[in-house]
């Protein structure tokens, strides 16, 4: 009998954040398509950062696909479209030339598409939209297909106006909600190109902060967004550049580091010249943009499935975010999660762009390509995290601590950026503190003489930082 008792196997080694999340740029970029590689070369030669440039290509693409092109969520085994979640932060010139390469043609379609609407009209648009389909009829035994892919084109354009593609700036929840309905496809991104909204999404009373979170998540896992009154069939996503300053306010909101959103946290700390940028690539790209907007104007649709081999790779990646657990600094891992889900629709856009596609199935090939930019990617977004969640995370107890400060610290630095608050609000600040830790910890700044209470019973500091 053999009695030799082979040696248990060892355990996969789970990498740290900085291992894998280390990417060479030069590597991250490669699989990208020809016109994401020129211009991204080309902008990044100003001085722009890479990652910065790259965030937002994928986001103006993914945005400008709609929900033409879908795929399976590794979590919710749902279909999602490919756009995600951005927020770029930008230092001085919130809107920089070399932003506008990227974004011009895809926002210059969308006001088109919203201008015919105001100065036609409805009616009109109806009637112009019943001449075209007759004359497509007409056409239809006598013409010669490049004629009929024309009338089509035309139908098409005119059904995009009279329910056109939108993005928005309001963010209350039943303001998503009515452009979900009009978008014809019911694709919206929430944003604007010319201003931050920050301060738009900070002035939401708190309740309409949770709701607008919650049709973020459900979104982004497939679900129709909740307005609290129905279900909207449809998806949104973010594409919003602020002010890097912007960076603390939006931080100090409860439902953006509470309940972590499914966002990719980018910050460029150089935005290139102010103006004059040209670049050799900006027509290439301007088209490549146009031809995907084209398929989506066309009401196509087409379901991409995950290759076995590509699933495989992306659950891989899906385990390295889990097991990251142990290693990244406290509260951090909580939004690092969805990056899998990123990955996922990198990867479908990935897919879609290539000019011969196998059959409608996500290869290995863009799986791997989008493994590697995620990776990449999150360098920035973990770097963001470190330098703003810490500082406002609340404890559990008062030895938990994510950058070291001590709990009287911490509370000293909410009362500082909120201003006069009453305990209520202090307390809500936390994530449901343990009483006794809480008035603990406020009874000894009271009692230093750091904290004093006003005449109206609000906590303020006895003396300003």
């Amino acid at each position: 009998m053999n009695t030799d008792i082979p040696p248990p196997s060892e355990p996969p080694v789970i990498p740290t954040a900085g291992e894998l999340f280390n990417v060479e740029d030069q590597l991250a970029i490669a699989g990208l398509p020809k016109p994401f590689v020129d211009v991204i070369k080309e902008l990044t030669a100003f001085g722009v950062s890479p990652k910065a440039v790259v965030a937002a290509a994928l986001a103006t693409a993914t945005s400008a696909l709609g929900s033409a092109a879908v795929v399976r969520s590794l979590k919710s085994r749902r279909n999602v479209t490919p756009a995600f979640n951005l927020i770029l932060a930008m230092k001085g010139d919130r809107c920089p030339a070399w932003l506008s390469i990227l974004t011009d043609e895809l926002y210059e379609w969308i006001f088109q598409r919203q201008k015919l609407l105001i100065s036609w009209g409805e009616k009109e648009l109806d009637k112009r939209i019943r001449n075209a389909n007759a004359e497509l009829q007409t056409q239809r035994n006598t013409s010669t297909p490049d004629i009929l892919e024309k009338l089509e084109s035309a139908i098409a354009l005119l059904e995009t106006a009279r329910r056109p593609v939108v993005f928005t700036d309001k963010l209350m929840p039943k303001k998503v909600a009515k452009a979900l309905k009009y978008c014809f496809d019911g694709a919206v991104f929430l944003g604007d190109p010319a201003a931050d909204l920050v301060p738009n999404f900070a002035a939401l009373r708190a309740l309409e902060q949770r709701d607008f979170a919650r049709m973020i998540r459900a979104s982004w896992s497939g679900l129709p967004p909740f307005t609290g009154d129905e279900f909207i069939e449809g998806t949104t996503s973010l594409f919003w550049v602020i002010e890097s300053s912007s960076l603390l306010a939006l931080f100090d909101i409860e439902v953006v580091t509470e309940t972590p959103l499914q966002v990719l946290w980018i910050s460029s700390p150089s935005n290139g010249p102010c103006g004059g940028v040209k670049v050799t690539s900006e027509k290439a790209w301007s088209d490549y943009i146009r031809r995907i907007l084209l398929f989506r104007q066309q009401r196509e649709y087409v379901q991409f499935a995950l290759s076995a081999e590509a699933a495989a790779v992306l659950g891989e990646f899906e385990r390295q975010i889990a097991g990251l657990d142990s290693e990244a600094p406290f509260g951090i891992v909580r939004h690092l999660g969805f990056l899998p889900e990123l990955a996922v629709r990198i990867a479908l856009l990935l897919e879609f762009c290539k000019e011969a596609q196998d059959n409608e199935k996500v290869t290995v090939e863009s799986a791997t390509a989008a493994v590697r930019l995620t990776r990449w990617l999150a360098q920035d977004h973990l770097e963001v995290l470190r330098n703003h969640l810490p500082a406002i995370k609340p404890y559990a107890d008062s030895t938990a601590c994510a950058d070291k400060s001590t709990p009287e610290e911490v509370m000293l630095s909410k009362i500082d950026r909120r201003g006069a608050m009453t305990t209520r609000d202090l307390w809500r600040s936390y994530n449901k503190p343990r009483s006794q830790w809480f008035n603990a910890t406020l009874d000894s700044l009271i009692q230093s003489g750091k904290v004093i209470q006003t005449s109206d019973k609000r906590l303020t500091l006895a003396v300003r930082r």
